[in-house]
């Protein structure tokens, strides 16, 4: 059985999710179903380009790309993966693969078994080479009240490759141009237009000689075209910033390639006010 999705992503995730809380509700089965049905089980992979669910399938994920994978078990059974470890009923991960994986999930139920499986294959990689990114700012944030332990978008840029090779973007570097002090933001993280979240884990302060760091670990295609989200994540208190106006920039981007971008790009404006 093989499904395609050709609704947004949303609708696959929450095709999935429903799927885990119907297992996970544990609702009464009739008593010949409950000593007759068989274990069964679903499993969904969705990346960038498509959203599918099956019972053992293959997936084509591009180089440099992402994919979430997600499981169920239908009869509400626990299961086991591969290596032998237990998993819950239903679960998911998110994973950037670099090499072809699969990954097997077994369910087993009154002594009967089964396994649902994903093939997660790495498509050919376009050479990186010589290329341009180009930066532009989306003029669509407004700004507002920046209240303690939020997270707020501060840039919303989109990004393309303009050159005939692939290019990889791993981050891009921030600057704070507001008067709110550096110490008001606790982390960075980034969001591209399909809604995965690439956090910036630091041990140390976010922002470096003026500078913090936003992971994007992206990759582009020939021509290709994308949107990131910048959000900061502020400070469990900002009681001793009230008054100041945080302003974040993308002041620089972190790849191999060329940019013919007019850097820094501004961002929005937000208020601290308690």
């Amino acid at each position: 059985m093989k499904i395609f999705l050709t609704k947004q992503h949303r609708l696959f995730a929450g095709f999935v999710l429903t799927a885990a809380f119907v297992a996970s509700a544990g609702l009464p089965a009739p008593a010949s179903a409950a000593v007759s049905e068989p274990p069964a089980c679903l499993i969904g992979v969705l990346t960038s380009q498509k959203g599918e669910v099956f019972e053992s399938g293959t997936v084509t994920v591009t180089p440099g790309g992402w994919a979430y994978v997600l499981w169920v078990s239908t009869t509400g059974s626990v299961g086991t993966e591969s290596s032998g470890k237990v998993i819950p009923q239903s679960g998911f991960f998110q994973i950037s693969p670099t090499t072809t994986t699969t990954y097997s999930y077994t369910f087993t139920k009154g002594g009967t078994s089964t396994t649902c499986t994903a093939t997660l294959k790495v498509g050919s990689t376009i050479p990186e080479g010589p290329t341009t990114l180009s930066v532009q700012n989306v003029p669509l944030l407004s700004g507002g009240v920046a209240l303690p332990g939020a997270s707020v978008p501060v840039s919303y840029i989109q990004v393309r490759n303009t050159g005939t090779a692939g290019a990889l973007l791993k981050g891009l570097w921030i600057r704070e141009r507001g008067t709110a002090p550096e110490a008001s933001v606790a982390s960075i993280s980034t969001v591209d237009d399909k809604g995965v979240t690439m956090n910036t884990s630091t041990n140390g302060p976010v922002f470096v000689n003026g500078r913090a760091y936003a992971t994007t670990n992206a990759y582009f295609v020939p021509g290709q075209l994308r949107l990131f989200t910048v959000r900061a994540h502020m400070a469990p208190s900002l009681s001793n910033y009230r008054g100041t106006q945080l302003r974040l920039e993308v002041d620089g981007i972190d790849t191999d390639a060329s940019t013919t971008s007019m850097f820094p790009i501004p961002g929005t404006a937000w208020s601290i006010q308690y």
